[in-house]
């Protein structure tokens, strides 16, 4: 719980202490580094607290960003959430299941605030279609290279909380036998 504590302190933080580093591209696009580590590290203590932590990214932007940024914030819930509860339902650890729940979680954020970009940008914006489709097309593949860059950020910190023993996921290769 503690842990689980802090890391919705630091989803609030980054973005409103890094936001003159924030990376804007387009109408709806901002890239903060580091702001979904937290939420990422939170899938491996449980869905309730990937949840918990996935809401205090929301509170931060709200604080920090447009309402557009923080609207797709909200959407952390949905990825951090099928994320944990996948933690918990593989069995196992190591590199192929470290790489599924990267690739799932990757493509539910990114699909999910590329659907929250193009209809503020169509319905609360009142831009065309088209520029919302390109707004909506901007921000997934955004968010894709994003979650991949904040996920490589999480595996290192993810390594040290469980050498530390304050997080339960040993990293386990299968090492390959020699010639």
């Amino acid at each position: 719980m503690t842990i689980a504590g802090l890391l919705t302190a630091l989803t609030i933080l980054i973005p409103i202490m890094f936001s003159p580093i924030r990376i804007p591209v387009g109408l709806t696009f901002t890239a903060t580094l580091a702001v979904h580590a937290p939420i990422l590290i939170a899938m491996f203590i449980s869905p309730w607290a990937a949840a918990f932590v996935a809401i205090g990214s929301a509170i931060g932007f709200f604080f920090s960003a447009p309402l557009v940024v923080a609207a797709r914030a909200a959407t952390h819930v949905i990825f951090a959430v099928a994320g944990a509860i996948m933690v918990q339902k593989m069995r196992g650890n190591g590199m192929s299941k470290l790489i599924l729940v990267w690739l799932v979680t990757m493509a539910l954020h990114a699909v999910f605030e590329a659907i929250v970009a193009g209809s503020m940008t169509y319905f609360a914006f009142e831009h065309p279609f088209y520029i919302a489709q390109a707004e909506a097309f901007t921000t997934g593949v955004g968010t894709l290279i994003h979650h991949s860059v904040d996920y490589v950020i999480m595996l290192v910190i993810l390594a040290a909380l469980s050498k530390a023993k304050l997080i339960d996921f040993k990293f386990e290769f299968k090492k390959k036998a020699a010639l």
